[in-house]
């Protein structure tokens, strides 16, 4: 009680301080327009009358003092209506502060806000951030209760536009154990807009009435709050069809026998037709064991199963009407005008399709903290223009199809820190413009193939679990999620990563995994030609195939730090020649292919933390790019010379240099490695190597593939057909050089005999000694 009496107090001065703020600017404002007015006013006088002297001379003493000052008086009114247009339009920013002290009843704080200083407008705010814009991959993502700590400062702090953070009256009421409600609303003044109510009690018999909030109908903005050691009941009994914005937390919910109910009404399930093609399946044969596994048959049976119990739960609809009537189930019809709803901590266990029936407004929908263990059918069907919805921090155990059905505009859903364990083909109805979903801190062991066929626009997925590792297997898991952005396992296990796993994400640009990962097989991430940010630190990784990374051109970033790698294959990084960051700090490197200096944009190399053997060979290692430290990103704009005005911006990734990165040397007791170049080994001149451009418009041919063809010429020569082919062509050569040998020779013989008797002769066999030394030269090229 004191806690909160405390941050109300804290709360009041701040408003305080604010409200004295903006009067005093508002009042050197308005100060300062009167005097311009003055000037403006005293200057008009003094031409216009300056002007009547001059042109008006020969009639000046027939003019009478007043009528001499009406045209004066006429232009003044219009130069004053033009002022008071500018006053008025600077004075609708600002809005006049005030406190109504005596219309505020006691034991409440009535005062004008910013409407971004509400817990439930934090959160909106939150909701909205992670619906409209992918999360950074290199930022921690904050939590709802964090933005809802009223100690940490608005993310809309400093924005004083009154259109996006308006100033709204409010009050805020501390509710105990004798405070009579009834008489306390209507106390307060009517045309408040948000009313916060903290109950400090430790009865739990307190009652709150929707009905007694009825008088104050310009109310927009309505939060509930309880405490852990006692709770107050709020009781449904009748529609607030004025509140856009509710917020319960450590309450208890009752609906009433008198409040309106929806009357012939239709049941989802009646217009609702998905089946998933295991549902379809009913007549397949679990006897027969053709072309059927073990695992496979375990898996149908286990999905058989759950969709019979499914549908027994399904009752008629006249005795479900019956056990909720008993039940006094809460329902929000009639609060059409509603957007926001969150319900945390209240034991809102049991869901029904008729609690949030009509609500065609409502977008964001928390229910966290709720103890839920099994959402019924159709449970959130009502919502059809839900766009968020959080169900973190309960006990969900199993998920099937018809649970979520009819939300068709969802596009973030949290199902963060429950008890799923599997999900399969029956787990989630068609989710058309789902973007973004949690699956992170339940104990997910499998995921079974087609399990994520109706969720094609998804674009990014969390997964990870401190208790149970997800196990990746061969069977394509992520199966047709063509635009997904955005996939992170922070838990994961598998033997050996293959092209299956990821195949078909071909939007993927990041990809987080962290675990156990024993070694990656070549063409591993082949189809992710998009990627532009792989991190797979603190995965015990052993080794990588020299191919692993074919495909990826477009990568930026690589992360492999905090393994067991002690050998990186020479032309690992060839192909991608956009890499900037990479990361192979700890690990069990001795050696480092030299190559990867010759990267023209790289940034940074991390290469600290690992047992290198320092020699000559690192003399082309750049302390620029191993020492760096990667800090906040700087914006450069441009900007307008007249108006200040941003015209286009851009962000630069921001490095310092830090020596603590600096790799060092085991075999020279732990001494950084330039200094060891520089005082304890002499290397003689160092050789600067540059990556040759080529002129033509063909890439050079990478590493990988040099090797592939050595090993295949390799092969060649092992070859028994290509070996007598090489022997039957040296034979021919052979014949052909001896044949060649006698033509000379004789030519030469000619030649002596025809020397002596015969010019022409002698002229001839020149000739025909210099054809056949070409003919020689040519065959000698030849061979």
């Amino acid at each position: 009680m004191y806690l909160v009496l405390y941050r109300l107090l804290l709360q009041t001065r701040h408003h305080r301080h604010t409200k004295i703020s903006i009067a005093h600017q508002q009042n050197k404002r308005n100060h300062r327009l009167q005097e311009q007015q003055q000037q403006r006013h005293e200057q008009f006088k003094n031409n216009h009358y300056e002007n009547q002297q001059r042109h008006h001379q020969h009639n000046y003493d027939d003019i009478t003092h007043d009528d001499q000052y009406n045209g004066i008086d006429d232009a003044f009114k219009d130069m004053i209506a033009e002022v008071d247009e500018e006053n008025e339009q600077i004075e609708s920013d600002i809005p006049m502060v005030e406190i109504d002290i005596n219309k505020c009843p006691q034991g409440c704080v009535c005062q004008y806000a910013r409407f971004m200083d509400l817990p439930i407008s934090r959160w909106i705010n939150y909701m909205n951030q992670k619906r409209e814009s992918v999360r950074s991959a290199n930022k921690e993502s904050l939590s709802a209760d964090d933005l809802l700590d009223e100690n940490e400062s608005s993310s809309y702090e400093g924005d004083l536009s009154y259109h996006s953070n308006p100033f709204i009256k409010q009050a805020t009421c501390i509710i105990q154990d004798h405070t009579n409600l009834e008489s306390l609303v209507q106390a307060l003044p009517h045309d408040i807009r948000a009313l916060i109510l903290l109950y400090t009690g430790v009865s739990q018999n307190k009652t709150v009435n929707a009905s007694i909030l009825k008088p104050l109908n310009r109310l927009n903005t309505l939060e509930i709050r309880g405490s852990d050691q006692g709770g107050i009941r709020f009781i449904l009994d009748t529609s607030l069809n004025f509140i856009q914005h509710a917020n319960f937390e450590f309450i208890t919910l009752f609906g009433s026998d008198t409040y309106k109910r929806p009357q012939n009404t239709v049941h989802p399930k009646d217009i609702f037709d998905y089946k998933p093609n295991i549902e379809l399946m009913n007549d397949f044969d679990f006897s027969s064991n053709v072309n059927k596994g073990r695992d496979d048959q375990t898996f149908l049976v286990d999905l058989q199963q759950k969709t019979e119990r499914h549908e027994l739960e399904i009752i008629p609809y006249e005795v479900y009407r019956e056990e909720v009537k008993k039940a006094r189930m809460p329902i929000f019809y009639g609060w059409q005008r509603l957007e926001v709803l969150r319900i945390h901590s209240c034991g809102f266990r049991d869901l029904s399709w008729e609690m949030f029936l009509g609500l065609d407004n409502l977008q964001h929908l928390s229910l966290e903290r709720n103890e839920i263990v099994e959402l019924q059918p159709f449970s959130l069907s009502g919502a059809t223009q839900l766009k968020t919805l959080s169900l973190a921090y309960n006990l969900i155990k199993n998920l099937h199809y018809r649970d979520l059905a009819g939300l068709f505009k969802l596009q973030v859903l949290d199902l963060s820190a429950n008890r799923l364990s599997k999900l399969t083909e029956l787990s989630f109805p068609p989710l058309p413009n789902l973007q973004s979903i949690d699956f992170r801190d339940n104990p997910i062991r499998y995921i079974f193939p087609a399990a994520f066929w109706i969720m094609n626009r998804t674009q990014e997925m969390f997964f990870g679990s401190k208790e149970v590792p997800l196990e990746l297997w061969s069977n394509i898991p992520f199966k047709a999620l063509h635009h997904l952005k955005a996939l992170h396992i922070y838990n994961v296990t598998v033997d050996s990563l293959d092209q299956n796993i990821f195949k078909d994400l071909l939007s993927l640009e990041v990809l987080k995994l962290h675990g156990e990962i024993r070694s990656v097989e070549f063409d591993a991430f082949s189809d992710l030609s998009n990627l532009r940010e792989l991190d797979i630190s603190n995965c015990q990784l052993r080794e990588i195939s020299m191919d692993a990374l074919m495909g990826c051109k477009y990568l930026h970033i690589i992360n492999l730090g905090y393994n067991n790698l002690s050998y990186i294959p020479p032309g690992l990084f060839d192909d991608q020649l956009s890499l900037e960051e990479i990361y192979l700090n700890n690990n069990q490197l001795k050696f480092l292919p030299n190559s990867l200096f010759q990267h023209r944009k790289l940034k940074l190399l991390r290469l600290n933390n690992n047992p290198w053997k320092c020699n000559c060979e690192m003399s082309s290692w750049k302390a620029k790019i191993t020492n760096q430290e990667k800090g906040l990103n700087t914006e450069r704009c441009i900007n307008d010379y007249l108006t200040g005005k941003k015209l286009s911006c851009r962000k630069i990734d921001g490095y310092k240099f830090n020596h603590k990165y600096a790799p060092r040397c085991e075999n020279y007791k732990g001494r950084s490695v330039y200094y060891v170049l520089r005082k304890q080994i002499e290397c003689g001149p160092i050789k600067i190597m540059h990556l040759r451009r080529n002129g033509t418009t063909v890439q050079r041919i990478p590493h990988w593939r040099k090797m592939q063809e050595r090993r295949q010429l390799y092969k060649d020569r092992l070859n028994n057909k290509n070996a007598n082919s090489n022997l039957l062509l040296w034979r021919l050569e052979k014949t052909r050089n001896n044949d060649f040998k006698k033509f000379v020779d004789q030519q030469a013989t000619s030649y002596n005999h025809a020397q002596s008797n015969k010019p022409i002769a002698a002229e001839n066999a020149i000739i025909t000694t210099t054809i056949a030394s070409t003919y020689e030269g040519e065959i000698s090229n030849d061979i």
